[in-house]
């Protein structure tokens, strides 16, 4: 069962060049977990596109968690599948993405689910734009809003499920720069 929960996910523009291998797009905290999840792109050095997505645990001082297991990559077919980010014991999916809608020249629209009820297995659905601006460049938007390096989605969970999604200040920046 869940307790009190506040879960919090900074999306950030990414900027890198071509040449780059990941691109950090999304940060997620949880009060009930002191590691702090960071999803990205990773990027194919030939062609400068996206070539699979990340999900990465570090502590709470921005440290790599050591156990590789808690560490996954998605490849661009998987994220149309759909992939897990967050689970718990008692609800195997606590925070998911898909994207059937992607163009790796152009960017995403990737369908965030979160549960809103466990114990009955509903879930809220919102959209992601990950927009590839140019050609080192991503612009991600939450509800037709730009998300900037100074912001970050914050969901709050309740007993059973995330009770609510707002745009906040993101104060775990600093942690990554």
């Amino acid at each position: 069962m869940f307790t009190k929960v506040l879960i919090f996910i900074s999306v950030i523009s990414c900027h890198f060049c071509s040449y780059a291998k990941d691109v950090n797009i999304l940060t997620i905290t949880s009060t009930d977990d002191n590691n702090i999840y960071r999803i990205g792109l990773m990027i194919n050095q030939k062609t400068g596109l996206a070539k699979g997505f990340y999900k990465r645990e570090f502590t709470p001082k921005g440290e790599l968690v050591k156990d590789p297991s808690l560490h996954k990559e998605f490849s661009i077919e998987e994220l149309g599948r759909g992939v897990v980010l967050v689970s718990r014991p008692v609800c195997s999916n606590v925070v998911s993405l898909k994207s059937q809608s992607m163009n790796l020249e152009v960017g995403a629209t990737i369908r965030l689910s979160v549960v809103k009820n466990c114990l009955v297995n509903s879930y809220k659905h919102k959209e992601l734009e990950v927009s590839r601006v140019s050609s080192d460049r991503y612009m991600v938007s939450y509800e037709n809003q730009v998300i900037s390096n100074d912001q970050k989605l914050h969901f709050q969970v309740g007993m059973f499920g995330i009770k609510a999604i707002k745009v906040q200040r993101n104060n775990y920046r600093n942690l990554f720069d």
